[in-house]
């Protein structure tokens, strides 16, 4: 069993430049799953490798959905996990490394269950540890501390392999999660350079709410570059009158709506409220709003019919361009629950094909800015966000 490398979300590039403070040196852990499976003995489930990849199961139950089954045969269960390191990580400079699972099935005295590691410099399997401390069906993490040089646990193609087994045939055991918890120590970064005298290719963005009020208004419109706000017809007038050369952008969704919206209505109509495995929409947990499902192409074409009627709204008010937001791949921490059919790969093509559609249905419209993917797994990732579409600068009168 395969899967294709983590699809990374988009990042705005060339909109803003982005100053912030230098971080402090600290010790950071990034967790690598698995990218392949090879059953040797009885069967492994057919749930996807990315199940694996984050810890989300505790208490008595399981839920074949969020985890990867391992039925023995007669014979027993074996099976040999790859982990192929991301680039850039360097497990053998790490200051740590831990094997991490979370296990559900027999506890060890009715069932043994072993985890090993590969020492590529040896050419033998060492023993991790078992399912030590677990209880019958009930949900145990696991964790096994790897000491001495890490180099010999990485092989030439910069992969590291678990061989996962058991003898008896008494029972399955499920995984929700099983990584290489990778720490190591990032130093303070040096120094930012000091701004150079002429600093006009500096762009700085204004985002969110003002009152109509004049000190507020010159300081949107004369100290920021671009403004990005959902503010209404007569400040996005006050703005320009302050400022002509000040854009102003509309935020938008590109694949999300919420009851406040003025084409809710046309959302619930068209079927593109995305439910989860518990039957509720697919909710942000922050703001409250609903995903849209966009997962074929006859709803594609449905939602990009209402969107393209709301920007077109939009730019006549007189805005400048419309910023779209949330086109990477889906928050888990800013997530009620997953849809079953969900996967960033199929997400992101989505995704794609709706700006595709957007550009085709707004011809008099260009993009602002490219957008450059930067590497990042789903497991705590945040929201991405695209290019602004600019469209017309004639404004109509407040």
């Amino acid at each position: 069993m395969r899967i294709p490398p983590t699809l990374v979300r988009a990042a705005l590039t060339a909109l803003v430049i982005l100053i912030a403070s230098a971080a402090r040196a600290d010790y950071v852990t990034v967790n690598v799953p698995p990218t392949s499976v090879t059953t040797q003995r009885g069967s492994t489930g057919a749930q996807p490798l990315a199940v694996l990849a984050q810890k989300d199961l505790t208490g008595t139950t399981t839920e074949p959905t969020r985890a990867q089954r391992y039925t023995p045969s007669i014979f027993g269960y074996q099976g040999t996990f790859t982990f192929a390191l991301p680039e850039g990580l360097d497990v053998t400079a790490a200051s740590g490394l831990a094997l991490v699972s979370n296990f559900y099935g027999q506890p060890r005295g009715a069932q043994r269950w072993t985890f090993q590691v590969r020492d590529f410099a040896a050419g033998s399997w060492l023993t991790l540890g078992y399912n030590d401390g677990a209880t019958y069906h009930t949900w145990q993490p696991l964790s096994f501390p790897l000491s001495g040089d890490f180099s010999r646990f990485v092989n030439a193609a910069r992969e590291l392999s678990v061989r996962y087994f058991t003898y008896s045939p008494v029972d399955w055991s499920d995984l929700d999660v099983l990584v290489f918890a990778v720490t190591s120590f990032v130093p303070d970064p040096p120094p930012p350079p000091p701004f150079p005298a002429d600093a006009s290719g500096l762009r700085s963005v204004f985002s969110g709410a003002f009152t109509n009020v004049p000190d507020q208004l010159d300081y949107v419109a004369n100290v920021h570059d671009l403004v990005i706000t959902s503010s209404g017809k007569s400040k996005i007038a006050a703005i320009h009158a302050a400022n002509p050369d000040t854009t102003v952008y509309r935020y938008a969704k590109v694949a999300g709506a919420s009851p406040s919206d003025p084409r809710w209505d046309q959302v619930l109509a068209a079927g593109l409220l995305w439910n989860g495995p518990s039957g509720n929409p697919v909710a942000n947990t922050q703001f409250g709003w609903n995903w849209l499902d966009i997962t074929t192409p006859e709803k594609r074409a449905a939602w990009v019919e209402i969107l393209v009627a709301n920007l077109r709204e939009q730019l006549a008010l007189g805005y400048d361009a419309v910023y779209l937001d949330n086109c990477g791949i889906i928050d888990p921490s800013l997530i009620n629950e997953y849809p079953l059919d969900y996967s960033d790969t199929s997400y992101y093509a989505a995704i794609g094909d709706v700006l595709a559609r957007v550009r085709a249905a707004l011809p008099e419209c260009r993009s602002s800015s490219t957008a450059t993917p930067a590497a990042s797994p789903r497991a705590g990732a945040g929201s991405s966000t695209w290019p602004a579409w600019t469209g017309s600068r004639s404004r109509p009168s407040a």
